[in-house]
């Protein structure tokens, strides 16, 4: 059983992670793509530019916020589906009994 549940937590955390990092790559790459002059900056460790404010005018690093909370909101999105697929697969599923070690030793 806990087999699963790591499988599953290695597959879930595999998965939204891709889609974080893909939502949050293709709008820096919009972003780069509009604001060339900060090209150099922005293509730097994200995470400094959102530690230090000062680097980026306003307007720009509330885009930056933006882009990670738009991912976050993708995240939860999926995050929903999957939610949604997994109460339907397990209503379908039936009732099923797991047979414990103790019990089947027992039995022989």
């Amino acid at each position: 059983m806990n087999l699963f549940r790591s499988l599953g937590a290695t597959i879930g955390i595999s998965v939204l992670g891709a889609v974080l990092n893909t939502r949050v790559s293709n709008g820096l790459e919009t972003l780069i793509n509009q604001n060339i002059e900060f090209k150099p900056i922005l293509s730097e460790n994200i995470q400094q530019i959102i530690t230090s404010k000062g680097v980026l005018p306003q307007g720009t690093y509330n885009q930056i916020v933006t882009l990670f909370v738009d991912g976050i909101h993708a995240v939860f999105l999926t995050s929903c589906g999957l939610l949604l697929v997994s109460l339907v697969v397990a209503f379908f599923a039936g009732k099923g009994k797991l047979s414990n070690k103790e019990h089947l030793e027992s039995r022989n």
